[in-house]
């Protein structure tokens, strides 16, 4: 459990307001770094609000804080069904996407109709312009007018945010939405909430962050209680034929293009849990602390391989035996078998960054200038990695139709 923050810097460009979340440890994966990046959260202001995106004044969003910790605890994943609640002008919904990649279901219920045509108008700006869907495949959010209360509460999705303050009495229609295995996260009297169903009757419920001021938030509607209405999406239809090629060919050109050219991916502070980068900083400074330690092993706690970790309290709590060694030639220290880790999901070196571990002083103006030379560009007309797959697309031997199909009919 930690405290709420209010969310208040100075900072004027969405990778700068990331690198805030990153230091206050409110983003502590890869995945959840490259997905704020990628959707960048002034898109959703008028030109001369913009400045206000990133300090959290203008609220025309839910607070940053609450959105970093819902995503990080709700560990989306490809394939996983999602429903947001209080969509608003689908940001949330749309970094949701990013994650879902193209087998989810990714469904948004809002009752205002205004907030609701503007959420659609952004989603096809987004699609048509923005660097993102050529870095990820990504899962189109479904939008709809209602009450999310008169939805039925038969326990479809894998994922379920409430960006409104539940009343009490709602909690547990909230938790019925969840299949077993799934994810809640929600605000509750002045709490953010994460509850995972255990099974048919049994719910485990953590505070994730507290002190959150409820009137911050608005409140859940409830309707009337004779009201019989029942709110339902559209069915579900699996991607056709034409679509599922075209999602595979776009994929396959863009690892090949990554795998090539190590520069066209997207920049992260947040350090991998299974990078070779990390584990040689374990081995070349905790020496001290501890001779050999197989990080390997380290797999076999999490699938999640964005999953970063705090160094200090990964070795203050993993039990280091003798019985077995084994050695990785990648690194320069030979390996021993860590158990029991309780994994965490904090920093390298306490806060964030890079793996060098010298005196901050001299790499405060380095690190500033390699995150400003890393900066995600959004549009596609300037992203490097959107402009050589488009290059790709336009240079096989198809029918031009089929290169505009291809290329999202992004046609310049």
């Amino acid at each position: 459990m930690d405290q709420y923050h209010s969310f208040s810097s100075a900072v004027n460009n969405n990778d700068d307001f990331v690198n805030v979340l990153i230091k206050y440890k409110y983003i502590s994966s890869t995945n959840v770094e490259k997905t704020f990046r990628s959707v960048d959260r002034g898109f959703y202001y008028k030109d001369e609000d913009k400045p206000h995106a990133y300090d959290g004044s203008l609220n025309l969003l839910c607070d940053p804080c609450v959105y970093a910790t819902a995503l990080e605890s709700l560990k989306l994943c490809s394939g996983h069904s999602f429903l947001n609640i209080g969509s608003g002008i689908g940001y949330f919904s749309t970094m949701a996407g990013i994650l879902l990649g193209r087998n989810g279901v990714n469904h948004g219920i809002e009752i205002d109709k205004k907030l609701i045509d503007f959420a659609i108008e952004k989603l096809a700006e987004f699609k048509l312009n923005s660097a993102a869907i050529d870095h990820h495949d990504f899962c189109e959010p479904i939008f709809i007018q209602g009450n999310a209360c008169e939805l039925l509460p038969t326990g479809y999705y894998d994922r379920v945010f409430c960006g409104a303050a539940v009343p009490p009495e709602e909690f547990e229609f909230m938790k019925s939405l969840i299949k077993i295995g799934g994810i809640l996260v929600m605000v509750l009297e002045g709490a953010l909430l994460k509850v995972i169903r255990q099974d048919e009757h049994l719910w485990y419920t953590t505070e994730l962050l507290n002190e959150i001021f409820e009137d911050s938030f608005p409140l859940l509607l409830v309707p009337e209680p004779c009201s019989l209405k029942i709110v339902t999406f559209p069915s579900v239809k699996p991607l056709t034929l034409q679509e599922l090629c075209r999602s595979n060919i776009r994929s396959f050109m863009r690892q090949h293009l990554q795998k090539e050219n190590s520069e066209l991916k997207i920049y992260t502070e947040c350090v991998s849990l299974n990078s070779n980068a990390f584990k040689q900083f374990v081995c070349e400074k905790k020496d001290e602390v501890v001779e050999q330690v197989n990080l390997q092993d380290i797999e076999n706690v999490s699938s999640d391989e964005s999953s970063v970790i705090d160094i200090d309290n990964f070795l203050d709590s993993a039990k280091i035996s003798d019985d077995e060694e084994e050695s990785d030639p990648s690194l320069q220290c030979p390996l021993k078998r860590v158990t029991n880790i309780q994994p965490t999901c904090v920093w390298t070196h306490g806060i964030y960054g890079p793996l060098d571990t010298t005196d901050e002083s001299e790499n405060d103006s380095e690190a500033d200038s390699d995150l400003k030379n890393n900066y995600f560009i959004s549009d596609y007309r300037l992203n490097e990695l959107s402009k050589r797959l488009k290059e790709n697309i336009y240079s096989l031997s198809i029918p031009t139709p089929l290169k505009h199909f291809l290329n999202y009919y992004r046609i310049d």
